[in-house]
């Protein structure tokens, strides 16, 4: 009889990952033990400013992101010459040192979105919705961020 594995296989998921400039991408990024850091808004703040970093921003567009208490979806589009895994890995280091300390599981969620419309428009769900910055968003435990044109 075959044992079951208890050990991780995070790595099995990352087979075959490749990264392709213009491609939208629907990423999922998780606290470490699920903890929820974002619960406050003060806190889910840094983790809104960290998609606008230079740093990220050089690999990636962001369209869309929703930050849960614990974990974060983020739509983005892989600018030339930019990878996913970097420019998540930024993201995660910008977070990280803003709240002083390691808030993510070592691994993330990829999957490639069928289009800009389709991944933009997902988010958009009738909430209340407030705007600042030219990012239309909603306080509280959820944050939803996408582009809009009220500066």
């Amino acid at each position: 009889m075959d044992r079951i594995s208890t050990s991780p296989h995070g790595r099995d998921l990352r087979k075959g990952r490749w990264s392709l400039s213009g491609q939208v991408y629907l990423l999922t990024v998780v606290t470490v033990y699920r903890a929820p850091r974002f619960a406050e808004w003060t806190v889910a703040r840094q983790a809104v400013r960290a998609f606008h970093s230079p740093q990220v921003a050089a690999h990636v567009t962001t369209l869309a992101f929703v930050v849960m208490p614990d974990h974060v979806h983020w739509q983005a589009q892989l600018n030339h010459g930019g990878t996913v895994s970097e420019a998540v890995r930024l993201y995660k280091v910008t977070v990280s040192v803003a709240l002083g300390g390691g808030a993510w599981q070592r691994a993330f969620m990829i999957g490639p979105c069928a289009g800009r419309m389709t991944c933009v428009r997902s988010p958009a769900i009738s909430w209340p919705i407030r705007c600042a910055r030219g990012w239309c968003g909603i306080s509280g435990n959820i944050f939803i961020g996408m582009p809009c044109g009220c500066r």
